[in-house]
């Protein structure tokens, strides 16, 4: 049912649209927002980067500025009932200033981004003043909650969400390769190393091709390897190219916090999957229901090669379509969300 009084939220997101966060975690919300009642503006921090040498791309300094302007104006002069803030850090005073205002501050995060990555030393102290001054916070991971829980604050956790209708199985009659497959970008390509002698052994054992969506130029050595670039409408296709779809991750700190979307990726495509034990990892997969948990590499061959056998991918794949839809799906995950947006 829709309210009868239209209230108005403003959605403050750290990145423009090819930043998954921001678009996973909430601008694909907005929808939602305007089916409770909410007229919604949507700021970013940054605009969109372009990739190529162009007077554009000299100009991004200038419009970052310009970004940064628009929100602190939109702050001091307008009134909005919710102020949504995804991932950034904003300074105490702003904060305070829009809880003067009446408005309810909403501040979610989907990383361990209180652990300092060498740019930034004062993340932990940026993050402690976001979550202690809003009104409510939201995260993607037990990790998280329990870092909220130790420094005195609640938290809600929703997961990274999927979108179903979008990433969805996909029949496929053409015959070819056994395909293992990962999606990502640069910036997390360092976590497929410790897969390069995993898949060089396999390479002796079966025929098989590595799928890399996301990332340009990257070649293993003896293994038949095919990079693509990541563009949102061409990514269920590529998804559903893939047989198994695996998360390898390092079991530190930094990686314990990770929201897993990669799984969710993979699983509402209808491929099984397998992963490191890290994190919310161990929560996501059931063993052998829609995947395998893998620490060596003993474990990531044998599942690997377990998945070899169709009848057991599908059963796996269709355990984990199952499990995005009834448990990380949009519409599921929105619904823990609803509650928080209540303005008093």
């Amino acid at each position: 049912m829709m309210p009868h009084q239209q209230r108005k939220m403003l959605l403050l997101t750290d990145g423009h649209l090819p930043h998954a966060s921001s678009r996973i975690r909430a601008t694909e919300y907005i929808p939602y927002f305007k089916q409770e009642g909410f007229s919604v503006r949507w700021l970013s921090r940054v605009p969109i980067k372009p990739q190529t040498y162009t007077g554009r791309y000299f100009t991004f300094p200038l419009k970052k500025r310009l970004n940064r302007i628009i929100l602190i104006f939109h702050l001091l002069f307008f009134h909005y009932d919710v102020v949504f803030i995804q991932r950034f850090f904003m300074k105490k005073w702003m904060l305070q200033w829009i809880k003067q205002k009446n408005a309810r501050i909403i501040y979610d995060f989907d990383d361990a981004i209180y652990i300092s990555d060498g740019k930034n030393n004062k993340a932990e102290k940026q993050l402690l003043t976001m979550i202690k001054l809003a009104d409510e916070v939201i995260v993607s991971s037990p990790v998280l909650k329990t870092y909220c829980e130790q420094n005195g604050v609640s938290s809600t956790i929703v997961t990274t969400s999927v979108d179903v209708d979008r990433i969805f199985p996909k029949s496929n009659s053409e015959h070819r390769k056994f395909t293992i497959g990962w999606i990502g970008s640069e910036w997390t390509l360092k976590f497929l190393k410790v897969m390069e002698p995993v898949l060089l052994r396999l390479s002796e054992e079966i025929d098989f091709e590595f799928l890399i969506v996301g990332v340009s130029g990257y070649q293993i050595s003896g293994v038949n390897t095919r990079c693509v670039p990541w563009m949102l409408e061409s990514e269920n296709n590529y998804l559903n190219q893939m047989d198994v779809g695996i998360m390898p991750l390092p079991d530190t700190e930094f990686e314990k916090g990770k929201g897993g979307y990669k799984l969710f990726q993979y699983m509402a495509a209808g491929i099984p999957v397998i992963a490191s034990p890290v994190g919310i990892n161990k929560d996501i997969v059931n063993e052998d229901v829609n995947g395998f948990l893998a620490i060596s590499e003993e474990d990531w061959i044998s599942s690997i090669t377990l998945l070899t056998n169709k009848n057991k991918r599908k059963m796996l794949g269709e355990n984990g379509r199952k499990k995005a839809v009834e448990v990380y799906s949009r519409r599921v995950c929105f619904d823990k969300i609803r509650p928080l947006l209540l303005v008093y």
